[in-house]
């Protein structure tokens, strides 16, 4: 399964993603700060990170999108 979590750096959803990975899922995320230590561990990992957010960052669509109690309505991702 594709995964994609906004807001991927905070302490849970980076959690979460990493326990995403261990199970096989391939998972990418985007988040407005991208920064270590979270940053480091997640692409140990093999998990694509990009700073910022933009529509663009859902191509190819994944099967799951996760979005992150740190967003808040308005951010541009659909």
């Amino acid at each position: 399964m594709r995964i994609h979590i906004l807001g991927i750096c905070g302490t849970f959803m980076g959690g979460l993603a990493m326990l995403a990975r261990s199970l096989g899922h391939e998972v990418t995320g985007s988040d407005a700060n991208v920064y270590p230590p979270m940053s480091t561990l997640l692409e140990n990992q093999g998990i694509d990170l990009i700073q910022g957010y933009d529509p663009s960052q859902l191509e190819p669509r994944p099967d799951l999108v996760i979005i992150g109690n740190a967003m808040t309505r308005g951010q541009p991702v659909r």
